[in-house]
């Protein structure tokens, strides 16, 4: 997939100043989408235990690093070198192969994976590569409420980027909005990186429905402030808040999703993950854009907090459901 994506960006940095640039933005990120089931997948026959929550962690920590540090060269080249935007990351994206192809060697054997993850082996004995994915997730209600979860707590993330921006431009100006726009997404960055060792290790015996709860409660009270911003400056002190929930809800959501898949389906639910978080992504600007025709952003916000509240008992309520009498799985982050 990255090989494909690369030859997507060297066609896209040939094009990047017309029109023509519009389709290879969906296919750069359709191949960039496509690969990732498998870098979770891999993760996942690579590591056992503990060792997969600490890998996941890792691999979400480094992705943020690149979140960081990404925008800020991409801003540098992208008036006077807009070319080498793309090409830079053909670069990258050629190092990191290297890198991969010369260090890693293929861990993968069914046999092993079945006999070495002692949950998922209780889970599905018998074979379960000739069962469809939507077999898979009706027979593993965790993560069928796990997916569906994530389709809403994404709606909620996502206003963060379609929302505040038009209520910054409304309330301080355009000039503020774009600086503190930009500012948004550079402390939640910083955030995810200073914290997420902290917090990775502080909520590791934690069951990921524990971990989501948690999330949702930062999410209600980082999201549900904006509802009373008065300073441009204090956006960025509730992004902290909502950051902090990000790291506690994704950090291990790979890992749970290894550890409760057959070891045929692991890449097939990985990718389960993204599209809920797409679909996520994809229904919050029509919803929320359709209710600003009718209600102002402080009661837009307030929706998004209570759907937060209503998050956050759900999960409770799942949680208790379906792990009360189940012991092991309190152990089954």
């Amino acid at each position: 997939m990255y090989i494909c994506l690369c030859v997507s960006l060297f066609i896209s940095s040939l094009v990047c100043r017309t029109k023509v640039i519009i389709p290879f933005l969906f296919i750069n990120n359709a191949f960039s989408s496509a690969a990732k089931p498998g870098e979770a997948a891999m993760v996942a026959d690579a590591l056992e235990g503990t060792g997969r929550k600490e890998g996941f962690s890792l691999m979400y920590l480094s992705h943020n690093l690149g979140i960081a540090f990404g925008p800020a060269i991409g801003g540098m080249l992208f008036y006077s070198h807009m070319t080498w935007v793309y090409r830079v990351q053909i670069v990258f994206i050629a190092i990191a192969l290297s890198v991969f192809i010369t260090f890693t060697r293929d861990t993968y054997d069914p046999s092993v994976a079945r006999s070495t993850a002692q949950l998922s082996s209780e889970r599905n004995r018998g074979d379960s590569s000739g069962q469809s994915l939507a077999r898979v997730i009706l027979d593993r209600p965790l993560l069928l409420v796990f997916f569906l979860a994530m389709v809403l707590i994404t709606m909620c993330y996502q206003m963060v980027s379609f929302m505040l921006n038009m209520q910054l431009n409304d309330s301080f100006g355009l000039e503020i909005a774009a600086k503190y726009s930009g500012f948004v997404w550079t402390v939640n960055a910083a955030t995810i990186v200073l914290f997420t060792p902290f917090i990775v290790d502080k909520i590791k015996k934690l069951h990921q429905y524990q971990k989501m709860v948690i999330g949702c409660m930062f999410y209600c009270v980082g999201f549900g402030s904006y509802m009373f911003i008065k300073r441009p400056a204090m956006v960025l002190v509730f992004a902290v808040v909502w950051s902090v929930g990000e790291i506690i809800i994704a950090t291990d959501s790979a890992g749970f999703i290894a550890d409760h898949s057959p070891a045929s389906h692991v890449a097939r639910c990985q990718s389960l993950y993204e599209t809920s978080r797409y679909a996520g992504r994809s229904c919050a600007p029509m919803l929320y854009g359709y209710l600003l025709g009718f209600i102002n952003y402080q009661q837009a916000w307030g929706i998004n907090a209570l759907i937060c509240i209503a998050l956050t008992a759900g999960m409770l309520g799942a949680y208790l459901s379906l792990v009360r009498g189940k012991p092991e799985e309190k152990n089954i982050a």
